[in-house]
């Protein structure tokens, strides 16, 4: 999946004649060198078809501090995935047309508590859960039931005045 950068395309409007960038590739950043030939893909199609596919995202995200060393957030995404996810590391077939295929959705839930181990380092020991809502489309991909657990150690710096 590829996202023009539409602010600079809208300045270069105003100002000359748009030329088209990327702002974000799917196939970043392990192919973060390449020649973006899809912007030359995009060019070459007639304009009602360049961006016929809409993708939508959205993120909701909260962090709540309660008795001075205690942390719990959230982190609650629905991401719209296109058959390009489908196609993986192969090269785009002649003629591709990037559709949506289904929504990914992530409920994240997380805690950590502040211990003091080391002066002058916040440190602290949390777990984070996350589970994911998937379309069947894309069960072959994320699984049928997906979930995710994580234990940490969190090292930080500071002055030693914060808290």
């Amino acid at each position: 999946m590829v996202e023009v950068a539409a602010r600079s395309m809208g300045m270069q409007a105003i100002l000359d004649k748009p030329c088209l960038r990327l702002s974000e590739c799917s196939r970043w950043p392990m192919r973060g060198d390449c020649g973006q030939d899809c912007l030359r893909q995009i060019e070459a199609c007639p304009s009602e078809l360049r961006f016929s596919a809409v993708f939508n995202s959205y993120l909701l995200e909260s962090t709540a501090r309660f008795r001075t060393r205690n942390y719990a957030w959230t982190r609650i995404e629905n991401a719209e995935r296109s058959n390009e996810l489908l196609i993986g590391e192969n090269p785009l077939p002649p003629n591709f047309r990037e559709e949506p295929i289904g929504r990914v959705q992530a409920y994240t839930f997380g805690y950590d508590h502040d211990f003091d181990f080391i002066p002058r380092v916040a440190s602290a020991i949390g777990a984070q859960f996350t589970t994911y809502g998937v379309a069947d489309a894309l069960k072959p991909i994320y699984g049928s039931h997906p979930l995710g657990v994580a234990l940490f150690l969190r090292l930080r710096p500071f002055s030693g005045k914060e808290r």
